[in-house]
């Protein structure tokens, strides 16, 4: 499973990647729920195509607040320059054996790599 950023995304939806068109013929990856709000918070037409070929998507696991808090400690986060929502797709990566997490923001990109979750194409 490999869990796709809001970056990602935006990118696909600008100029459809290749790379995106593969992975998800492949049912290779799955929608975090924090991603798809700021999918739909950045501009994405609710009732449009691709907002509902999103909710097609296998879900990845969503870890409680409690959980990414000790999420956060445990890997060292605090600092970092990620955010909230880039911590909470790390531990879902966690949470799911063999997942990784596909990004093209700097920062996330490092931690995901720092934690042996990162996608690299």
């Amino acid at each position: 499973m490999i869990i796709i950023d809001t970056s990602i995304w935006v990118d696909h939806f600008r100029r459809p990647l290749k790379a995106m068109q593969e992975l998800i013929a492949e049912g290779q990856i799955a929608l975090h729920p924090y991603v798809y709000g700021e999918l739909l918070l950045g501009g994405l037409p609710t009732k449009g195509v691709a907002a509902k070929q999103l909710l097609k998507l296998e879900r990845s696991p969503v870890a409680s607040a409690s959980e990414a808090a000790a999420f956060i400690e445990w890997a060292e986060l605090a600092g970092t320059g990620i955010g909230y929502v880039d911590s909470h797709l790390l531990v879902s990566a966690k949470l799911s054996a063999g997942a990784s997490v596909f990004t093209r923001d700097r920062r996330l990109r490092e931690q995901a790599e720092r934690l042996a979750v990162a996608y690299i194409p």
